[in-house]
């Protein structure tokens, strides 16, 4: 896949010069809905919904000088025009391995009045893990043509030749090593469900959202009070099954609300709500739910709630589940100690719960404290002798890097 921004392709179609500086930046998270036209320096387009640059290096983002070249061809002619890279493009080596969803082609310096524009964003290569020391080229290298277009009248016709990666510094480990995941048994895939964080990360609604102390849990917790008819959730990757969303709430003006998902199309544009029926509130915390099945070839979705006025909110419980079940969080202690936890930053990640964490880890590796086996377990039976095992938590997939979430830019939604 690959995308222009029609300020890219007005320059195309006037035949509009592209040489100079290009700047290559890594996006941990798919592109969200931005101006084609806008003018970001950098800061501004990595700091959309779904933008995230990689972040930790020392050095700056790589640069590659481009070129342009004009050729004629066929009858009646036409004219062809190409964007050249001087050299490979480097990913950073002082990184970890990270989850690169895109790379976004920016023009370094100002064209036709928009500083620092995006012109090209592509996710070919991408979409996985990827190694620091990691080399990009493009396919045709002779010469390294990053993209060609020809005029055909009104029209454009654009060549992508292909990005092609090399590996990069795949980190040494011993030979015969077995990667085991253990997955949580419960997700709940609302950040800062309880409006714990101070800031209120994770959370926009229309018009106005504040937070209050009083919640259903405890006089001393908080709950959200939105002033509007309107409450979004970050959206997060959910796969195409069904998903139950709860939440206590409660009328301020409100007379009724709907739950259900919003939900982002693949360009990270605001696509169709998946909502319930309507559900009355009255002044007092009630919980209401609704079972939805993620629609296909979403990028993301989000809790949601509509309503006809304001309203309180409070444990909002989102889960891959046809059955509403009790609301947890990373700060839940209701069963063993270990057994709940937050992926990453408290109130700013995803919530998990596993049946008997450490007691499993136990008996599945033997003595296992923060991390270290001290003893072999069940897992040593299963594989063959002398095989050294590496063990993934706290992840939903096995292509989950646990990279921190990216919050709104603003609390109140456009």
């Amino acid at each position: 896949m690959y995308v222009f921004s029609d300020l890219a392709l007005a320059r195309m179609r006037a035949s509009g010069s592209f040489t100079g500086y290009f700047r290559a930046v890594f996006l941990t998270r798919a592109p969200a809905s931005i101006p084609s036209n806008a003018p970001p320096a950098i800061a501004n387009l990595l700091n959309g919904l779904g933008y995230q640059e990689i972040t930790g290096s020392a050095t700056p983002r790589p640069q590659v000088q481009s070129s342009q070249t004009s050729a004629t061809a066929g009858t009646p002619p036409v004219t062809t025009y190409s964007v050249l890279l001087g050299s490979d493009i480097n990913l950073p080596a002082d990184i970890p391995a990270t989850y690169i969803a895109a790379m976004a082609i920016i023009f370094d310096g100002t064209l036709d009045g928009v500083v620092n524009p995006w012109l090209l964003i592509t996710d070919e290569s991408f979409g996985q893990i990827v190694n620091p020391g990691s080399t990009l080229a493009t396919v045709a290298q002779s010469p390294r043509v990053l993209w060609r277009w020809s005029l055909r009248g009104a029209n454009v016709d654009i060549t992508w030749p292909g990005l092609v990666r090399s590996p990069g510094e795949i980190a040494w480990e011993p030979p015969r090593t077995q990667h085991v995941y253990l997955f949580p048994q419960r997700i709940n895939y609302v950040p800062n469900p309880s409006f714990e964080d101070l800031g209120l990360f994770g959370w926009r609604a229309k018009v106005g959202l504040t937070r209050q102390i009083g919640g259903v849990d405890s006089p001393n917790k908080a709950y959200g009070r939105v002033a509007g008819t309107r409450l979004e959730s970050l959206p997060v990757l959910l796969t195409g099954q069904f998903f139950c969303a709860s939440a206590y709430v409660r009328a301020v003006s409100a007379t009724w609300v709907k739950f259900g998902l919003c939900n982002w199309d693949t360009g990270w544009l605001p696509s169709s709500d998946s909502l319930s029926d309507q559900m009355p509130v009255t002044n007092t915390w009630t919980r209401h739910s609704f079972v939805e099945l993620v629609p296909d070839n979403m990028a993301g979705s989000g809790f949601l709630v509509v309503s006809d006025g304001s309203f309180d909110i409070d444990l909002v419980l989102l889960e891959g589940s046809a059955d509403v079940k009790d609301y947890f969080d990373g700060d839940s202690q209701t069963g063993i100690i270990g057994d709940f936890s937050w992926q990453g930053i408290t109130h700013k990640t995803l919530s998990f719960w596993y049946n008997n964490r450490y007691l499993v880890g136990a008996r599945l590796f033997g003595t296992y404290t923060n991390g270290a086996i001290a003893k072999q377990g069940l897992v040593y039976v299963w594989v063959p002798a002398g095989t050294s095992i590496y063990t993934h938590w706290d992840r939903t997939s096995i292509y989950d890097t646990g990279a921190p979430l990216v919050d709104f830019p603003s609390r109140i939604i456009p």
